[in-house]
């Protein structure tokens, strides 16, 4: 069977040669014997900060009038079809609110592409 063990790290487990050491000893009564294991504790120096960015869409479902709001500036909007077809596509001058009305458009669900910096959310409205 394997052998499990919780380490709590503290500072001075960390060495002079920047390894960190992790003491273990003699399961046996009576055998008092440790041995000290190195355990190369890496630190990620290439960390992006990831925020997931979120629109709201409301409301859902909807008769026909969507507004979309976000913290990103929204550069355009488009309303897709389940078919893929593109029924709607709307260019904004960079707001972070905007309304756009699909009550022409015939009843279901349809794909909302929101084009903000250089990426795209897609949230799925229905159409009633």
């Amino acid at each position: 069977g394997s052998t499990y063990a919780k380490i709590d790290f503290t500072p001075e487990m960390i060495g002079d040669d920047g390894l960190t050491y992790v003491w273990f000893g003699s399961g046996r009564p009576g055998h008092a014997s440790t041995v000290a294991v190195p355990v190369q504790l890496g630190i990620p120096t290439n960390i992006t900060h990831m925020v997931e960015t979120d629109f709201k869409v409301y409301p859902n479902p909807t008769e026909g009038l969507i507004n979309v709001a976000g913290d990103k500036e929204i550069k355009a909007v488009s309303v897709v079809s389940l078919t893929g077809k593109t029924v709607l596509h709307q260019a904004y001058g960079f707001n972070k609110k905007v309304s756009l009305n699909i009550a022409e458009q015939p009843t279901g669900i349809y794909l909302l592409r929101i084009q903000y910096d250089d990426k795209i959310k897609t949230k799925k409205i229905i159409l009633r």
